[in-house]
This record gives structure tokens, sequence and C-alpha cells, in this order.
């Protein structure tokens, strides 16, 4: 009996042992942009202590919803990999400094090293810093201000930069400053793969470049019929190869990033003949303006010198537009609108950076990269307006205006009673807007279009994700835009990028109800044909949501009136049979 009492004794010991908390506390320095044209180091304090798996954050200084969210996945994605129970634990950050506001997630990889490193009873390697987001299956994210946050980790005296890049124009501000800096950049993807660095003392390996090509072994698609598109693939694909004879890359990095975009051609052209020609002619875009950032990179001294090219790359293009209503009609109007709103997106971006020319820091990367982006919408303009063939009816775009009132009154409306309004939704809504008072009203309609499907995508959640995706199938778009992103759609789905897709098939059908109000309005004796989309219902249409809503009120007075009536009989037949009880 006493062996048996022995054991149990020794077996309660052991499940107390294992159920404890490993209280501990760690220190890390994360990079960070702390300024307008300037990045530092960060101390951030993580003390776990015995609890009830609350995860708890400083308030001096304030820390965003985004930040705290970053802590919490950290910590559950630590205590899985150290084999801890979380729920035994209370887990407390602390990042000192006042008069900060911190927000954003990409303290994630880091938070998650801090909290490994309190439980594990580790030191991470202090020639390192870190920066990435966190997700629940430990797969670390890409996250902006690399070259802010680069160059402070080699100001403060790190050897080593530790980050996920999944983009070339990530690769190449990074190639930038590892030449300027001399600090060594280290590509990682998951947090299993970033304990075996940041627990070592070893060498950690310089940074490949490793970026798959566009696959093609994907289905033809027969939607996309707008042969002239052909003519965008063609266009960029010279661009591409002109101008990667016009510079000269100064890293073998830089050179590796311009050989996949010359390989890349032969993949986009693949995929344009399956069908997929939005997607082949937006992947060279992609390309182009790479190469137009690898051209600041090697040739220009100073982002001034380089606003000013594209500063006159824009007045230039403003003479090639098709603006002259003698020359847009029933047949061009979808690309001449095209033309325009790319050349007023460049405009706006290409202004945006002009207000910022006084920033010293490598923050100037992040202002040439966007003007880099302006020259190409330029190229692209251009070459719109060459597929925008005068032929058909001259439209009289005055008609348009109600359409274009009513879009704007509806884009508001979903903006205003949106719980999270995106910036995207909102840049293109200021833009539709502008486009309204230059009364460039079919212009301001499509700009209506990208900010609903934006801001539609972004308040959706999984399961109405899941149900535009399967009844995409379904749907048959009808104007040269809607088949075009259609198209797209159709390929990020069938490559694996759902979540991409349902926006590209948003934005289709949206193009199709603009489409089909701005056909009738310009010749109201016509009819486009346009059948109302399956996908979604009174898509484009804020007043249909509030017809729903009143059909919703009507439902419930109905339902109280009905229940009223039942209500009064049930009492007068039991008041006919009982009498009355309560004299």
């Amino acid at each position: 009996m006493n062996v048996i009492k022995e054991i149990f004794i020794l077996f309660v010991l052991i499940s107390m042992f294992y159920a404890s908390c490993p209280t501990g506390s760690a220190v890390v320095e994360a990079p960070a942009v702390i300024g307008e044209d300037k990045g530092g180091l960060l101390k951030i304090y993580v003390d776990v202590e015995e609890g009830n798996g609350n995860v708890y954050t400083s308030v001096n200084p304030k820390v965003g919803v985004s930040t705290q969210s970053s802590e919490y996945t950290a910590t559950k994605v630590a205590f899985d990999r150290a084999g801890y129970d979380l729920n035994e634990c209370n887990v407390y950050f602390t990042i000192p400094g006042k008069g900060r506001y911190i927000d954003g997630p990409s303290a994630g990889a880091l938070f998650t090293c801090a909290v490994y490193s309190a439980i594990t009873n580790k030191t991470m390697r202090n020639d390192v810093t870190i920066t990435g987001t966190i997700d629940n299956d430990g797969e670390i994210g890409s996250v902006g201000g690399l070259a802010e946050k680069a160059a402070a980790s080699s100001r403060f005296g790190k050897d080593y930069f530790i980050t996920s890049i999944t983009d070339n124009k990530n690769y190449l501000i990074i190639s930038a400053v590892e030449e300027k800096y001399g600090i060594t950049v280290v590509n990682v993807n998951d947090i299993d793969k970033l304990f075996d660095y940041v627990y070592s003392n070893d060498s950690l390996p310089e940074m490949n470049y490793s970026i798959a090509h566009s696959p093609t072994n994907v289905s033809d698609f027969s939607g996309d019929d707008v042969a002239e598109f052909d003519n965008i693939v063609n266009s960029l694909d010279y661009e591409i190869l002109k101008k990667s004879k016009e510079i000269s890359p100064s890293s073998s990095l830089l050179l590796a990033v311009v050989d996949y975009m010359i390989n890349d051609i032969d993949y986009q052209k693949n995929i344009s003949a399956k069908g997929y020609k939005f997607t082949a002619a937006n992947n060279l875009f992609l390309h182009y303006t790479d190469l137009l950032f690898i051209e600041y990179l090697t040739q220009y001294d100073n982002i001034k010198d380089y606003f000013n090219v594209a500063e006159k790359e824009l007045n230039e293009s403003s003479n090639h537009l098709i603006e002259d209503s003698s020359h847009i009609t029933l047949n061009n109007f979808e690309y001449a609108t095209g033309a325009y709103m790319r050349y007023t997106w460049a405009r706006s971006k290409i202004k945006s950076v002009g207000n910022q020319l006084n920033i010293k820091g490598d923050e100037q990367y992040s202002l040439a990269y966007n003007l880099a982006y302006a020259r190409g919408w330029i190229r692209v303009s251009r070459l719109l307006n060459s597929i925008s063939v005068s032929n058909g009816s001259v439209i009289d775009e005055t008609k348009v205006e109600p359409v274009a009132s009513e879009w704007i009154e509806q884009t508001e409306h979903l903006l205003t009673h949106s719980p999270g309004p995106s910036s995207d939704a909102i840049w293109h809504y200021s833009l539709a807007q502008e486009d309204y008072n230059n009364k460039k009203y079919i212009a301001s309609v499509y700009e209506c279009v990208f900010a609903q499907s934006l801001q539609r995508a972004s308040d959706s959640n999984d399961d109405e994700i899941n149900d535009i995706i399967e009844k995409s199938g379904g749907y048959v778009p009808q104007s040269k835009w809607a088949k075009l992103y259609y198209g797209q759609g159709e390929y990020l789905l069938k490559t694996g990028h759902n979540k991409e897709a349902y926006k590209l098939f948003i934005l289709s059908v949206y193009f199709d109800e603009a489409y089909d109000n701005i056909y009738k309005a310009l010749s109201s004796n016509i009819s486009s044909n346009l059948d109302n989309s399956p996908l979604l219902p009174n898509s484009g249409n804020c007043k249909g949501q509030e017809h729903e809503s009143e059909m919703f009120n009507m439902t419930i007075i109905i339902s109280l009136t009905y229940i009223f009536i039942m209500a009064f009989i049930i009492c007068f037949i039991v008041y006919t049979n009982l009498g009355q009880p309560f004299n």
C-alpha cells in the first residue's frame, strides 16, 4: 500500500512540474521606422509569469490593435514550438518610450523569438535584427520599410538583417541597402528556420534570389476574347528588352533580377496565348516597373532628378490622351477611359512624391519606386490609347453625369458605413470626385468601381469569399474590362490564390454593372443586354442594400401584426369560453 501511495505522490509531483509555467524574461531589439526619414532600434521586454493564459502589453507608449494581435499570435507560436501550455502563464510585453504610437504587425517574428527565449532560457545572438510578420502556422511574412530598418540595423552595429522577401521590389531595395551599408540580409520564411539561425553561432547564409516563374500548366481560358490586348503584351515585351539593355546592374542580385525578367517573358506569352491576356500584361507591367526602379538605383544620384524625369514623361503623355469628345465613341470609351485613368493615377502618385522631396533618409527608395510605378502607368496609358480605335457613334459624355453622381453617392455610403475603410478604396474615391469635377464622368464611374470593389473585398469574410468562388464559374463577363479582370481572377484561382481571385471576380462584376449603366446613358434607345450578376446581387448599388433593409423592416411589421391578431383571437376565444375571471 505504501508503495502505491508513493507512486501516486510521485505522479502528482511530476504532473505539477509539467503543468507549471516556465517563467522567464528576455530583451530583444526591433528595427522600426521611427521618424519621417530614418529607422531605429526599439528595445522590447518580455516577461513570463504564472497565470491563466493572458497576454498583456504596455500602454505607454500606446500600442495599436495590430501590434497587440501580433503579440498574441507570436506568444501562441512560441509556446507551441517550446511544448508548453500557455494557459498556465501570463505574458507581458513592454516597449519603453514616451511620445510614440506603435502599431503594425512587422515585429511578429521578433516577438516570437523573444517569448521563445523567455520560456526556454535561450539567448539570441546579438549580431542580428529581425523584421517580419508571423501567422498561426509559424510562417513569416514580408513587411515595408526595409531600407530604413536595414540601414538602422547597420548603424547600430548589427551584421545580419533577417526578413522575409517575396517580391522583386523588396529584393531590389535590399540589394541597394546591402551595397550601401555592407550589412548581410538573410531571407527567412518560417519560424523554425529562424530559430536555427538566431540560436546558433554559425555564419548565416547570404541572400539568394528565388522567385518562381509564373506557372503555365493551367487550362486554357476562352472567356477572355479581347484580342487587341495582344498588342499590350507584345509592346511591354519590347519595352522590357529595350530597357534591360539600357541599364547596367551594379550587383549580382540586380543582375539576377534582370535575367529573371527577361526569361519570364516567354512564360507570360504562354499565359497570354492560353487566354489570360490581362494577367500576362500585368506581370510584364510589373517587370517594366522594376526595371525603371533599377534604372534609378544604377543611374541617378538623387530623387529630385528622377522626379523630374517622371514629371516630364507625364507632361508629354498628356498630349497623347484621347480627351477630345469627337474621338471618343461607343466602341472605344472603355480603353480611352482606361488610358485616362492610368494617366491620373500617375499624376496623383507623382504629385504625392513631389510633396516629399525634402526627405533625406533611405525612405527615398520607396519614393523612387512610387515614381517608377507612375512611369509604368504613363507607358500603359499610351499603349491603351493605341488600341482605342476611333470608330462608331461619337458619345456625349454629359449624359453620364447622373450615373456618375449616383455611383459617387453609393461609394460614399459604402465607405462611411464600412467598419474599416480601405486606404486604396479611399484613394480611388477621391479620384472619382476629382474626375467628376473635371466632367470626366465615365472615369468617375470606373474609379467608383475600383473603390467599391476594394472596399467590399476588404470587408469580406472567408464564408463570403468561398461563396463567390463557388458561384464564379456560372458568371459570363460582358464588357472588355470585366472580361480582362475576370480572366486574371480565373488564373489566380487555378494557381491557388483564392482570396486574390475573389477580388478580381468582384471587380469584374462591378465593371459589367458600370458598363451597363454608362452604355444605357449614352444610348438610351439601345440595350446593352447585360444580365444581372449571379455573383453579387445589387453589386454596385448601395441603395439595393437599403431596399433590402426596408424589406426586412416590412417583414418585421407584418410578422408583429400577425402575432397581434392571433393573440387577440386566442384571448377572445378564452374570454368567451371562460367568462370574466377578474371582476
